[in-house]
């Protein structure tokens, strides 16, 4: 087979290509050009709750969790809060 035989169909087979590849380029549904997507997390209350608070010397810290794990790898800096609760009326009764 002659050699420009070959040549054509290499310049044949480039041709179709980069028509085709022009034809793609100018189309506007080929490429995606704008996109979003929204999603609603699925938030489920553990009724789980962790304090870490920093004192005064550097690097220091005091902490408390619901989680026992975390209570008991904290044991040097761990502190038990006390909690009250009282009622303030603060009623003006007309008579």
């Amino acid at each position: 087979m002659p050699t420009g035989y070959f040549s054509y169909l290499n310049l044949n087979s480039i041709d179709i290509l980069l028509n085709r590849c022009d034809k793609l380029w100018n189309c506007t549904g080929f490429w995606l050009k704008i996109s979003s997507y929204a999603e609603q997390p699925n938030v489920h209350f553990t009724y789980e709750a962790l304090v870490v608070m920093t004192t005064d010397s550097t690097g220091s810290y005091i902490t408390w969790s619901t989680l026992q794990n975390y209570n008991q790898l904290e044991m040097d800096h761990l502190r038990i809060p006390t909690v009250q609760v009282f009622y303030v009326c603060a009623c003006v009764c007309f008579s």
